[in-house]
């Protein structure tokens, strides 16, 4: 059992991580950008824009060099549900992150000793990584509704018509939150592999020394 607990110490502690760094990088969404009028057509005119949940950089390329910015991500997008969904999508990772940590705290807890409350022990563990898988689909899924309705089509603000966003994707930020979902999922899993395994040997034991102790009874009448 201790065994399992350090293994849940681990997947959780590498689930922050990854949570973490998908916040904190600027690679959510990234795109190359291109002039639509090009002051030159014998000068390359490309760019790129990228950014993650708070902020982000763009390069524009008028033909003499390019021009490189960096941007708040509430300043760019001028879509006010836009603004909000990022919002949502912050206080998730930020909840989930939250979760995991109590996931980490609770294993190692387990691991150093056994609890009294029963709530501490196994089952708190495996109610944790529920939580934390569901929110981080939660806001996968959110961002990739997100990124299809809106951000695909419109990744770039008005004041920057005379250029045009090729091909917009998802990028490694999103994709290191994608694979923090996986960790808890691998938690959960060994959890109840491990009760189906418990609970089978209890009641295999039941029926193997329940006979013998009838036995017993009837011998002592």
């Amino acid at each position: 059992m201790n065994g399992l607990f350090a293994s849940i110490a681990i997947f959780s502690a590498f689930s922050i991580l990854l949570s973490v760094g998908s916040l904190i990088t600027e690679y959510f969404v990234y795109a190359r950008v291109e002039l639509l009028t090009p002051a030159n057509f014998n000068i390359s005119k490309e760019g790129y824009i990228h950014f993650g949940l708070f902020k982000g950089c763009r390069l524009y390329n008028y033909g003499f060099g390019g021009r490189k910015a960096c941007f708040e991500v509430w300043n760019h997008i001028t879509d006010i549900e836009t603004v909000y969904v990022f919002y949502i999508c912050i206080a998730l990772i930020a909840a989930a992150s939250l979760l995991a940590f109590g996931s980490l705290a609770l294993a190692i807890f387990n691991y150093l000793t056994k609890p009294k409350e029963f709530i501490c022990g196994h089952p708190g563990v495996l109610i944790l990584n529920c939580l934390h898988f569901t929110v981080t689909v939660a806001v996968v899924a959110l961002f990739i509704g997100l990124f299809l309705k809106r951000l695909r089509q419109d990744i770039l603000p008005p004041e920057d018509s005379e250029f045009t966003a090729r091909k917009p994707y998802l990028s490694y930020s999103f994709w290191l939150l994608v694979m923090s979902t996986f960790f808890p999922l691998f938690n959960v899993f060994a959890l109840l592999c491990t009760a189906n395994f418990r609970s089978y040997c209890s009641i295999s034991s039941e029926k193997t020394y329940k006979p013998e102790a009838d036995k017993n009874k009837a011998l002592m009448f």
